[in-house]
């Protein structure tokens, strides 16, 4: 009830004019399929189940083989968004201990153009949260629904005035997962509502590091994977959960928010391209290492002097204590590609893989979850 009382109070401060694609009042269309990565040789698994107006993923992730799960549905009637600014998703934040999920939220259109094997999408994170009732809703505008095939950025367009495909994929975040939707719609308001933050409003020294380390691990296996947005995303929710927990503080807690905030704030003004996702990402780098050299700092407790001041977020000296970089660290920005590009076959051994994956996914789209 709780939650129920928490998903209204957040739908009420939505703009009035949304389109609903799937969830809200009158639930989610039960006819999904899932998309795993047993094409690949994978071994990830996702099920699918359906409350009265949810719709929640559970599964593993595994990155032997493969490396993805999701799913996908056709909507029977195209649908036209092209008069509304984006997509707004609300979900069940995940539990406080958990590092913020990144998916990618796809959709295709009718008229959609640059090749049916492109992937026109934009990716969203999932926060964790202290309160066991958290609601959210990330905000994706249009322009970030930019067209990709496994990760590579590629040209073409989204048909918005006939969407007729929707999907959510998790990609190379190792583990099991679970993870609730309560609504996706098209909006004019994309103010986004992130849950109460996971450390609650007086987070230790160690429960800031050991928060950090964990989004550093996750985000950047995704980046030298490829994926540069999911990385991105798994800094952002990170770093505004953490800054919005030290809001009030001084000193060295203040010096730790500062930071946060300001890399936040460089992040949110870059654009979408796959060059911004890889500057954004290494923007929220940065000011993740700057608060963590204050965390580091601080040792047991926050200080209530102001203490030695990090370094700005634009620096580009390696903090000795953080950990899991993408390598090579980066002297400037631009930065380079990352190490692990994915491998690219020849022409003729790409289409033979292509032909085949088609004929079996021919076989399966029917099958229900």
């Amino acid at each position: 009830m709780a939650r129920l009382v928490a998903t209204c109070a957040l739908l009420a401060l939505a703009s009035s004019s949304e389109l609903v694609l799937d969830g809200g009042d009158d639930g989610f269309s039960k006819s999904y399929y899932k998309s795993v990565d047993g094409v690949m040789g994978g071994k990830s698994s996702i099920s699918i189940s359906y409350g009265a107006n949810s719709m929640t993923a559970t599964g593993n992730l595994r990155t032997d083989g493969g490396g993805f799960a999701g799913c996908w549905r056709d909507i029977a009637e195209p649908v036209d968004v092209s008069s509304y600014a984006g997509i707004a998703v609300t979900y069940e934040a995940l539990a406080a201990s958990a590092t913020p999920l990144a998916l990618e939220l796809r959709l295709s259109g009718e008229g959609d153009t640059g090749g049916s094997w492109l992937d026109h999408r934009a990716v969203f994170a999932l926060s964790p949260s202290a309160d066991a009732d958290g609601v959210g809703v990330a905000t994706l505008p249009f322009d970030a629904f930019v067209p990709r095939y496994r990760g590579s950025e590629r040209t073409g367009s989204l048909d918005l005035a006939a969407v007729d495909e929707i999907g959510l994929q998790l990609l190379f975040q190792a583990g099991a997962f679970e993870f609730t939707i309560l609504k996706i719609a098209a909006v004019d308001d994309l103010t986004r509502e992130d849950p109460p933050p996971a450390l609650g409003d007086s987070p230790s020294p160690e429960a800031v590091v050991d928060a950090i380390d964990a989004a550093v691990e996750r985000g950047s296996y995704v980046f030298n994977k490829g994926y540069m947005s999911q990385c991105d995303h798994v800094y952002a929710a990170t770093a505004r959960g953490l800054a919005a927990s030290l809001e009030g503080g001084a000193g060295l807690r203040e010096d730790a928010r500062a930071a946060l905030a300001a890399a936040v704030e460089a992040a949110e003004a870059m654009g979408f391209t796959q060059q911004d996702e890889i500057d954004r990402a290494w923007a929220l780098r940065y000011g993740l290492n700057d608060a963590r050299a204050a965390a580091v700092e601080a040792g047991d407790a926050w200080p209530a002097d102001a203490g030695g001041a990090v370094a700005e977020t634009t620096t580009t000296a390696p903090i000795a204590e953080a950990t899991n970089a993408p390598t090579p660290r980066p002297t400037s920005f631009p930065t380079p590609e990352p190490t692990a590009k994915p491998t690219k076959g020849s022409k003729k051994s790409c289409e033979d893989k292509r032909k085949k994956a088609k004929k079996q996914w021919k076989k399966w789209k029917n099958k229900t979850c």
